[in-house]
């Protein structure tokens, strides 16, 4: 999202024998990216929460991405990783890049399965992660209520 180069799909190609496009001093950076991973999980005790998905809209737009591979009827089994998406945003800033985030995780929809969504907006909105002066207790702390 910030150099404008697909990075999987390069290690594709080396894979497979081709040489690398592109040379590390050549890239650019812009902006800043976010990534936020969606779970089937129970936010309270982030348990898997397998099962059917009743209903699931992914959110679109410029500087949004999703990687996933569920839609609306989909079966999370319980044999598996809970993993249901991975949400990337661009912005060209921190605080653009969050408030795309927040943009994107309101405008997620999955029913029929708990995941974490409720949990990633009440990050995203944490008065302590927009800071960026968090450390390892930070969940501990945003489930005690204390964002600021």
């Amino acid at each position: 999202m910030i150099t404008g180069i697909d990075l999987v799909e390069q290690q594709i190609r080396i894979a497979s024998g081709e040489s690398l496009s592109l040379r590390e001093d050549s890239l650019e950076w812009s902006g800043w990216a976010i990534e936020s991973r969606v779970y089937a999980e129970d936010s309270e005790n982030f348990y898997p929460s397998p099962g059917k998905i009743a209903s699931y809209v992914e959110p679109h737009g410029e500087g949004i991405r999703v990687d996933s591979g569920y839609q609306t009827r989909d079966t999370v089994s319980q044999f598996y990783d809970p993993l249901i998406a991975k949400l990337v945003v661009w912005g060209e800033d921190r605080n653009k890049a969050i408030i795309r985030m927040q943009k994107a995780l309101e405008d997620y929809e999955i029913t029929g399965i708990k995941n974490n969504i409720p949990f990633l907006r009440k990050v995203f909105s944490s008065g302590l992660f927009k800071s960026g002066n968090y450390d390892t207790h930070f969940i501990s702390k945003l489930k005690e209520g204390k964002n600021e």
